[in-house]
């Protein structure tokens, strides 16, 4: 299973750390209520798969 599947309204922001080294695709998948997600940049090709059927153009990412 997925780690924040389905959030909901439980997720609105994410901030991950600079020096995490691993985030599994499909780990916040249908978190549909992100507003804000604060990730390192080398995650930038990962998003879609990380953040399986949330639309990113609705959220605020920072890549740091």
């Amino acid at each position: 299973s997925w780690a924040f599947d389905k959030c909901f309204s439980l997720c609105k922001e994410i901030i991950f750390p600079k020096n995490i080294q691993k985030i599994l695709n499909y780990s916040f998948k249908n978190c549909r209520f992100l507003k804000e997600i604060i990730i390192p940049e080398k995650f930038k090709n990962d998003m879609e798969k990380i953040f399986y059927q949330v639309d990113l153009t609705k959220v605020n990412i920072t890549y740091i």
